[in-house]
């Protein structure tokens, strides 16, 4: 098997160690140990609401952590770790059709060897993961990663500093189903001399599907340079910039490969009423908001409720994909999370939605839904390839009651697939220019003007598709009180094979600060567009009210409008109100209160309302007691069906906040006026026996409806935690 040099090399500049620091063997020797032992029982009753028919389940849980890492210093600037992560997970189920059992096995050694100067960091390592399973009726299974990592960063004064990294992933499973090598080689320069800034990145990844007979070579090269300086004492500012990339894509092999899609888009979320997802078709822009890396925006955990989350891509343009990866976010407060998601992976509910415009959605079909416990990742393939410019997958949260609290959705990679046996080779050619500059008239008086131009070209195809934008800004402060702002872009789009597009955008606003409690703000907005279908055109005018009525006490009010014509000739129309107040009347308690309304017509339909609302009271009367009550109404005259209601409440206690025994106690009911409701209770008692010595035993019981069952169970939950 060849093996790649990059590591070898990486470990001979690190060894390069002997000439920047004497050694002083056991002067920052570390050890740490932590063995994390967890029991579960779970007993649960599952009646179908039509038959009625009852089905029992007994289910026990025994998993074992232990984590060893070793740190031993043998240089000043030259550390050696060692250590590794052992799982053993064993689980079994009792029905009235039999027992199961199951065990999991998990192992992952590592090496890791890291030099530090202040101008040079380098570092070698070597991860090796083993997963084997078995269960009743089933072969088993063992799956194997090795990880080799190498990386170098010189960081010379004044002088363009370098980074390189390269890394080896080479998978495998018996029975030999898949062998596969990825290999990625990155470098990186930046460099910075007063207001300029030059960068430079190269990638070149490699993929080789053994047993599928199927590999490519994806290489990236991607330049940059911004400048900015300020002219006339600074009341000139001018600023400007521009980015190169080119990518080349080469396939062999007799057989398909996934790569990543043409651009990978950014990521969103489902972030509108809780009933509206129910309905994912007859979503709107207004419904999401960006998805931040790291957040804890779509839980698809135990603890997820009834509500589907959502999140999805914006490609910028209709892009081809065929398949999504669906990465789980990793948790060290769960043992062996990624193998309890692997357990229960087929408990989730997977619909995919694909959209021009984020507003006429269609259903796409799925072929199937795995889950890569190497990897910790989901992957969706599409029964056949979209192209679309929006995806949004929709997943139900499960409602396995041992199944972990949380399992957070940590980003979403879109990818498509190329046939085998045609050696293809793909280029693009990326090119994004900007130009800004802001001009200070007077002390009250600002204007601006910003150009951005794009082009993308690829082939095969010689596809190119151009976008101009050109944009000038003004602001002037005419008082005290009040301040008007505008903007107008004018943006071009042309495209091979297209009608050329134009679109037209004015936004003016007035703002009005009348006291220091009390502001308003007018705005005006216009958008012109020139299509292949035709002219369209929407106006829209919103007055925002923002108070603070008492000290503790805001409220604001919207009220809005919009006209507008479709390409197709059509009239559109929609007015609404909005208000939110929150309420602090005193440091126990804290209530919010929203209402929405909107008024949506459309050329021969009558005009439906669409009312949403919400109340929240938190009230905590003492250190130890906390009440939570959550009503949400909502009523769409376009849907059919009664209002819907969601109803939630919780109580929690805490009885010793401050003692190495803590007991607490919570209680939650979501209650849907569809029929579908979730009702828990949960204490907890957590004894800090002796420093790095814990023990916690949590007891759960509760019910589960749905339309199609009801489900009651109760969870018993020990673990013994111990940190060295």
């Amino acid at each position: 098997m060849r093996r790649c040099p990059y590591p070898i090399a990486i470990a001979a500049v690190v060894a390069f160690g002997q000439l920047v620091g004497r050694p002083v063997l056991g002067a920052a020797d570390g050890l740490k140990l932590l063995a994390d032992l967890e029991y579960t029982e779970s007993d649960s009753s599952i009646e179908d609401t039509e038959t009625h028919e009852v089905t029992d389940s007994d289910s026990t849980r025994t998993s074992q952590t232990y984590h060893l890492d070793i740190s031993q210093r043998l240089y000043p600037n030259l550390l050696l770790e060692v250590g590794g992560v052992m799982d053993t997970d064993f689980t079994k189920i009792a029905t009235g059709t039999g027992t199961t059992e199951s065990r999991q096995w998990t192992a992952r050694p590592f090496v890791d060897l890291r030099l530090a100067t202040p101008t040079i960091q380098a570092g070698t390592a070597y991860r090796k993961t083993e997963v084997k399973d078995t269960a009743t009726g089933t072969p088993t299974v063992r799956n194997f990663l090795d990880e080799y990592t190498g990386e170098l960063n010189l960081r010379p004064a004044d002088l363009p500093q370098v980074s390189m990294n390269y890394t080896r992933l080479q998978a495998r499973d018996e029975p030999e189903t898949s062998d596969s090598v990825n290999e990625l080689f990155t470098l990186r320069s930046r460099y910075q001399w007063r207001e300029l800034a030059l960068n430079y990145d190269h990638s070149r990844a490699t993929n080789e599907e053994r047993i599928a007979d199927a590999s490519s070579t994806t290489q990236v090269d991607s330049g940059q340079m911004s400048y900015g300086h300020g002219f006339l004492d600074d009341r000139l500012a001018v600023s400007f910039g521009g980015r190169v990339d080119r990518s080349v894509v080469t396939t062999g092999g007799s057989g398909a490969i996934l790569l990543p899609t043409a651009t990978p888009g950014s990521p969103f979320v489902f972030s509108g009423a809780a009933a509206a997802i129910s309905d994912p078709l007859s979503l709107t822009p207004d419904d999401f908001q960006p998805f931040v890396v790291g957040s804890n925006a779509v839980n698809i955990g135990r603890s997820g409720g009834l509500v589907p989350v959502g999140i999805g891509l914006d490609f910028g343009f209709a892009t081809e994909a065929s398949t999504l990866r669906v990465p789980i976010r990793a948790d060290d407060t769960v043992p062996n999370l990624m193998g309890q998601v692997a357990a229960i992976a087929g408990s989730f509910t997977w619909r995919l939605f694909v959209s021009d415009d984020q507003e006429d959605w269609h259903e796409a079909s799925i072929a199937a839904v795995a889950f890569d416990m190497i990897f910790g990742r989901f992957e969706i393939t599409f029964a056949e390839p979209q192209n679309a410019q929006f995806l949004h997958l929709v997943v139900t949260p499960t409602l396995i009651p041992t199944a972990p609290t949380t399992i957070y959705i940590a980003g979403l990679q879109a990818l498509r697939t190329l046939p085998g046996g045609t050696g293809a080779k793909l280029e693009s050619l990326g090119q994004n220019y900007n130009l800004r500059a802001q001009y200070r008239v007077s002390d009250r008086t600002t204007a601006g003007y910003d150009l951005n131009y794009q082009r993308l070209e690829s082939s095969p195809g010689d596809h190119r598709r151009e976008i101009l934008n050109n944009g000038v800004n003004g602001q002037h402060r005419f008082n005290d009180i009040y301040t008007g702002s505008a903007r107008l872009v004018q943006s071009e789009t042309r495209e091979t094979d297209r009608e050329d597009e134009s679109s037209t955008y004015l936004t003016t606003a007035l703002r009005g600060i009348y006291l220091p409690t009390f502001s308003q703000t007018l705005t005006y907005g216009a958008v012109y567009r020139q299509e292949a279908e035709g002219r369209s055109h929407t106006h829209s005018l919103v007055l925002r009210n923002n108070a603070e009525l008492y000290e503790g006490w805001s409220m604001n009010l919207d009220l809005g409008g919009s006209r507008g014509e479709s390409a197709e000739g059509e009239s559109l129309g929609s007015r609404f109100v909005r208000l939110g107040t929150h309420l602090v009347p005193n440091r126990k308690t804290n209530l919010d209160f929203n209402y929405a309304a909107t008024w949506s017509a459309r050329s021969g339909q009558e005009t439906h309302l669409r009312q949403e609302g919400a109340a929240q009271l938190f009230v905590v009367p003492l250190p130890t007691l906390s009440l939570f009550a959550g009503v949400t109404v909502e009523d769409d005259e376009a849907r059919e069906g009664p209002v819907d209601v969601l109803q939630n409440y919780s109580v929690g206690w805490l009885p010793f906040p401050d003692g190495t025994l803590q007991f607490s106690v919570a209680y939650g009911e979501i209650l849907r006026s569809d029929g579908e409701e979730t009702k828990s209770f949960s204490p907890t008692v957590r004894w800090q026996v002796f420093t790095g010595t814990q023990v916690t035993v949590q007891y759960s019981s509760g019910t589960i409806k749905t339309v199609d069952e009801v489900r009651d169970f109760t969870t018993l939950t020990a673990n013994l935690r111990l940190i060295y």
